[in-house]
C-alpha cells in the first residue's frame, strides 16, 4: 500500500481501523462506510485510505488471521483472548503478512502501542509474546519485506 494521500498519519489511521474493527464486533453493521457514519460523537474518525484499507483487509482475511493467531496461541482459544488484544493482533498480523512497506517490527510496535492505550499489562505481554512468536515462525516469509 502506497503512502497516504492525506494528513492522517499511519499510526492514527491504524488506531481508527482498530476502533472500527472493535466496534464491528458489537454491531450489526460490518460495512466500513456504515460504521464510519454511525460513529460516536466523542470519538470522531477521519475517513482516510489507510484506515479503509486495513479495515477491509482485516475483514476479508479474518479467517486466515484467526488461524495464525490460534495456531500461535495454543493455550488460548480465540474466544478467551480479550477483544482488544484480538483486534490488535489481527491488524498486526495483517500488516505483517500483506502490507509490504510496513516492517514486521513496526507492526509489532504499533500493536503494542494500541494495546497500551486500550488494554492492560497482561494484554500487552500477551500481544508482544504472540506477535514475536509469529514473526519468528514466519521469518522466511517476512524476510522479503523492507526493514
Amino acid at each position: 500500500y502506497s503512502q497516504m494521500s492525506n494528513s492522517v498519519n499511519r499510526s492514527l489511521a491504524r488506531e481508527y481501523a482498530f476502533i472500527l474493527l472493535f466496534r464491528s464486533l458489537f454491531s450489526s453493521e460490518s460495512d466500513y462506510t456504515s460504521l464510519l457514519t454511525a460513529q460516536i460523537e466523542d470519538c470522531p474518525i477521519v475517513d482516510n485510505p489507510y484506515t479503509e484499507f486495513l479495515y477491509n483487509g482485516v475483514c476479508e482475511k479474518s479467517d486466515e488471521l484467526n488461524n495464525v493467531i490460534s495456531e500461535m496461541s495454543s493455550r488460548w482459544k480465540l474466544d478467551r483472548i480479550s477483544k482488544v488484544a484480538l483486534v490488535v493482533c489481527r491488524i498486526a498480523v495483517y500488516e505483517m503478512f500483506y502490507v509490504s512497506d510496513v516492517p514486521v517490527g513496526v507492526a509489532i510496535s504499533q500493536a503494542i502501542s494500541l494495546t497500551k492505550k486500550y488494554s492492560d499489562e497482561s494484554s500487552i505481554a500477551f500481544v508482544n509474546g504472540l506477535l514475536s512468536a509469529i514473526s519468528k515462525k514466519y521469518s522466511d516469509k517476512f524476510s522479503e519485506k523492507k526493514n
